[in-house]
């Protein structure tokens, strides 16, 4: 029933009709353990962003210096890892994970470190969104009187597969693949 990381002062006694007697103090300190850190679920998901928190819930005996989760795409992330720092002590906290990249599955453990080590929180799974695909239109060229060249750059597929990719006119502003387009292959690029 000792609480960790205290220091403890214990001496023998002895008693008869007589009185009590004591034998020479002697001191100990307890150890010190890790904390105790829970995960909480994973919210507001998208295709590059999530949040995920935890909560210290003991210690340890010692000061807890550091909190926050640590995510990776490998299971049982640790602090080597990508990781937030979220203040000291004990209690919640709220951490946003960003620059991830979209319909990839992340695993995230809250984590909190003392003088005895590093503890993690139940690891959490989760699948950022996918997005649209995101695009660059190149400069007009080689303009001639019904003729031109254009092309674009594919930078992010989005997280899925780019199925279909071209350039698309017409003589209305912010032309759509509903109106004249080319077909130019499939993917990034």
């Amino acid at each position: 029933g000792l609480t960790t990381g205290t220091t403890y002062y214990v001496r023998a006694y002895a008693t008869n009709s007589v009185g009590t007697n004591y034998g020479a103090q002697r001191t100990f300190t307890t150890l010190v353990i890790i904390p105790e850190v829970t995960t909480n679920a994973v919210s507001n998901i998208t295709s590059t962003t999530a949040t995920c928190g935890g909560n210290v819930t003991a210690t340890g005996g010692a000061s807890v210096t550091a909190r926050g989760i640590c995510w990776s795409t490998s299971q049982n992330p640790t602090v080597n890892n990508s990781h937030t720092s979220d203040g000291t002590g004990v209690g919640g906290f709220t951490s946003s994970m960003t620059g991830l990249l979209p319909n990839t599955t992340y695993y995230v453990r809250a984590y909190a470190t003392n003088s005895a080590g590093t503890a993690y929180g139940t690891q959490q799974s989760f699948t950022t969104q996918t997005t649209v695909p995101t695009v660059t239109t190149n400069t007009v060229s080689s303009i001639t009187s019904s003729t031109a060249t254009c092309g674009g750059d594919v930078t992010s597929t989005g997280g899925v597969s780019v199925t279909a990719r071209g350039v698309c006119w017409g003589t209305s502003q912010n032309p759509t693949v509903s109106d004249t387009h080319t077909t130019n292959g499939t993917g990034s690029g």
